[in-house]
């Protein structure tokens, strides 16, 4: 836990095969105090650190700790000849360590003859007789690739094209700007071709399978299982390249074996668990403050066992001005008293209170009466089974010397299997997302609260029992000056059979206490909306009343495609329930015939309704749907793709009743392929170093993680391929930028629109078909990859400090490089 560096990726220098760099992660507070120093054949060297302002690294880091921020290559001059190379970086201050690198001179000449080949697609096109080859190779000067296939050279036409996002990740010249290449080679009908590249004595070589399929699902499921195999290729390469060989013989025995599947919360449990050096820092550390933490504890007749690791988890913590308060409702005959008085005798009446209630007060009350004892400066709550990690109150401390302006701070979580002691179920939660938590309480453990903020707020209300908590989280938050998350689990509760851990289910009597305290809480925001029960007991659905029936501009731009558009429109006409609309759609560069005299119907059966403006520009996304808005008369603007049909009815309306609200100024639908898996849940920022749909790929009925993909929530960004906004809104912040010409431009404008202050609202209750690639195609030749990667580099030029920052609404111990809402590794 606390690593001051991640090790991600040792390569040598494109240019310079005696030049060793490897690249690591970390943070400019950790990196100011680290000491660095190298030895070569046992002779010393100097390591010059270098970083690199280029990339937002926070994708590449899968072990990275979540305040990292930023790339640093360590580069260590080498001899022609090495026998071994040792690494040893040191830091003195918290949290100190030593990170001791050491590679073999086999692992040295692997690296020194290593080109990568990394590819993009592979497409047989049936009509040409061709197959497309596209994808980038590291190199520093030009390449020689070759393409066989069943050992026979293939003949081959070849453009190389520019990849400036991956030009970026190396140092300034290293390399060959036209690293992309696109291959075209005549079909014979294999299934499968090899790639072999040379450049400057090293090789490198590939092989992939060729995608035979034309349907869209089919195309999809190939595509998806070539990136898989292309993604443990290159996983493969950078193992043996950082560990060698054996150990990635080692490590793939144990994965075909099976022998090496473990719980992923078990992994990452033992990663941050401190050994006994890290907990005597802590507890060595002086805050500037002294804070004092009340830990409230209601007890009812508890397992004495459980209890008791609950009381010693609290006195284990390496920050040590806590205070104990117990209030007990268990009632004669329990022995709670008895399990109390040793603490209360070693450690005092001052810091473990105790009082035993006359009668079980119910669990608020219970609560209440444990908080009137409590006199430290903030206050968490606890039950009586669960326990808290031994740096609990140490990460307060950390987090409250960043933000002394902090007055409710919040934890991630997980759960302790009570037969095993194993660890399940971690919960990396959203930074405070208030429509994820009317949808859910999310926020639950470990919660910690200002008293000056509990005093405000007052106690618990037992009308309530069952979502007590959720209540006064609600209360809590709207009352709030500043809300913190700490992305570290922090709190552990016990599963067993009576425990609300386990399942929600086992107090029914929750569900109806939680649709009343939302209810509470929209009545004193002044919002209008009716709660119901949700998906799952704990979740619960609010459809906003829409207060008025405004305009919509739906913006459609279309070329060609005349079965999609009018696919689009009859849904919007016969499936949508929200008739004030009008379309407006944009006509690009159409070719054929059809599909003028089809917008000759479409005029005549929507009459006024139907308005075709006719773009004559070069495809620019951004600059049609400008173009379009100029015609726009609705309040709010629909951006919608020809390629979609309305699936539920009341889409535009809950999307209008959420975007009505002052605070919002985007709201995004739940997108399906026509296989009902789901295409489009949201966007997360920073997924593979940019943006990426969230839950791609997973059925429409299945819930996602800890049901992120079924919640209304805020998030970043959503797709335009159905996005609401108010006009106003798009107005006011120069609509669409339209440097970016085809991707990244809905992205670019959810974040200008939530640096101007506006919510993003993700809303699957909006729901809709979306045939993506039907209109433009995957970004799979030469120079749709050239386009796209310069891009890339636009976007993260413009949103840099916002991409290292991370996004606020994804949790940075969750994969930003492989499947997102899975935990790093």
């Amino acid at each position: 836990m606390d690593k001051f560096i991640f090790i991600y990726k040792k390569r040598i220098d494109l240019r310079d095969s005696n030049r060793l760099i490897i690249q690591t992660g970390s943070c400019r507070d950790y990196m100011k105090d680290v000491k660095a120093v190298s030895y070569v054949n046992g002779i010393e060297t100097e390591v010059e650190i270098v970083e690199n302002p280029h990339t937002p690294l926070l994708f590449v880091y899968k072990n990275a700790e979540p305040e990292f921020d930023g790339e640093y290559n360590l580069c260590i001059n080498l001899p022609e000849k090495v026998k071994n190379v040792k690494i040893i970086l040191t830091k003195d201050t918290y949290p100190s360590g030593i990170e001791e690198i050491n590679i073999s001179s086999a692992q040295i000449e692997y690296l020194r003859n290593l080109i990568e080949i990394n590819l993009i697609g592979v497409q047989a096109d049936e009509r040409t007789k061709t197959i497309k080859i596209t994808g980038w190779a590291e190199s520093a000067g030009e390449l020689k690739l070759s393409v066989y296939a069943e050992k026979k050279e293939l003949e081959y036409k070849a453009d190389y094209f520019t990849r400036a996002d991956m030009v970026s990740r190396y140092f300034e010249g290293e390399l060959n700007r036209n690293c992309g290449f696109e291959l075209t080679v005549e079909d014979t009908d294999v299934r499968s071709i090899r790639i072999t590249s040379e450049s400057g004595g090293r090789r490198g070589s590939i092989g992939v399978v060729v995608n035979r399929d034309s349907s869209g699902q089919q195309r999809r499921s190939v595509r998806l299982a070539e990136d898989k195999r292309n993604d443990y290729i290159t996983r493969a390469r950078n193992y043996i390249a950082m560990y060698g060989m054996k150990r990635f013989i080692v490590k793939a025995v144990g994965k075909l074996t099976g022998k090496s599947i473990k719980d992923p919360t078990n992994i990452y449990f033992n990663k941050i668990n401190p050994n006994e050096a890290r907990l005597k820092e802590q507890r060595d550390y002086k805050f500037a403050s002294n804070y004092k933490f009340s830990i409230l504890i209601p007890v009812y007749r508890p397992d004495v066992k459980f209890f008791t690791l609950m009381l010693d988890s609290i006195v284990a913590q390496t920050y040590d001005n806590w205070q104990i308060c117990l209030a007990d409702g268990s009632g004669d005959g329990y022995t709670v008293e008895n399990v109390v008085k040793p603490y209360v005798e070693k450690y005092g009446e001052d810091k473990v209170k105790y009082i035993k209630l006359e009668n079980n007060l119910g669990i608020a009350e219970n609560t209440n009466a444990a908080m009137s004892m409590a006199d430290g400066d903030f206050i968490v709550f606890g039950d009586h089974d669960d326990e808290l990690h031994p740096t609990a109150l140490f990460e307060c401390m950390r987090e409250l010397e960043r933000y002394p302006q902090a007055d409710f701070i919040y934890s991630d979580e997980d759960k302790i299997i009570e037969a095993t002691g194993h660890h399940t179920e971690a919960h990396f939660k959203s930074d405070l997302n208030m429509e994820l938590l009317r949808s859910n309480n999310y926020i639950c453990h470990l919660s910690v609260v200002k008293k000056s903020l509990a005093d405000k707020v007052g106690g618990l209300y037992t009308q309530f029992n069952g979502s007590q908590d959720h209540d006064y989280v609600l209360r809590c938050v709207e009352k709030a000056e500043c809300v913190r998350h700490i992305p570290r689990i922090l709190y552990h509760w016990r599963i067993n059979d009576n425990s609300t851990a386990k399942s929600a289910s086992t107090k029914t009597y929750a569900n109806t206490a939680g649709v009343n305290a939302v209810s509470a809480h929209l009545k004193r925001m002044g919002i209008d909306g009716e709660v119901k029960n949700g998906v799952a007991p704990g979740f619960y659905d609010i459809r906003y009343k829409l207060t008025e029936k405004p305009l919509v501009s739906v913006i459609i731009p279309n070329k060609d495609h005349l079965d999609d558009l009018t696919r689009c429109l009859e849904s919007m006409e016969n499936v949508n329930n929200y008739h004030n609309v009008e379309y407006i759609v944009v006509e690009n560069n159409s070719v054929l015939e059809d599909t003028f005299e089809g917008y000759k119907e479409l005029e005549k059966k929507y009459g006024d309704k139907f308005k075709l403006v006719k773009w004559d520009g070069i495809f620019n996304y951004s600059a049609i749907n400008n173009f379009g808005a100029r015609y726009a008369k609705g309040e709010y603007i629909l951006l919608l793709n020809n390629d979609t049909s309305v699936i539920e009815p009341d889409s535009l309306r809950c999307m209008l009743a959420q975007c009505q609200r002052a605070e919002v100024g985007i709201v995004g639908a739940k997108l399906l392929y026509d296989d009902d898996t789901v295409q489009h849940a949201g966007v997360i920022i920073g997924y593979q170093g940019v943006a990426g749909h969230a839950f791609t790929g997973i059925g429409d009925d299945v819930y996602g993680y800890f049901a992120r993909a079924v919640l209304s929530q805020e998030l970043s960004a959503v797709t335009a391929a159905c996005l609401l906004t108010k006009r106003s809104v798009f107005d006011e912040v120069g609509g669409l930028d339209e440097s970016f010409e085809v991707a990244f431009n809905d992205i670019d404008y959810c974040m200008k629109v939530r640096a101007a202050g506006y919510k993003i609202i993700y809303d699957p209750h909006a729901k809709l078909h979306h045939y993506e690639y039907k209109s433009r195609g995957a970004e799979d030749t030469g120079k749709k990859q050239e386009r796209f990667g310069g891009e890339i580099m636009h976007f993260i030029d413009k949103w840099r400090a916002a991409l290292i920052a991370g996004d606020m609404y994804y949790n940075p111990n969750l994969e930003l490089v492989g499947e997102l809402y899975t935990i790093k590794k």
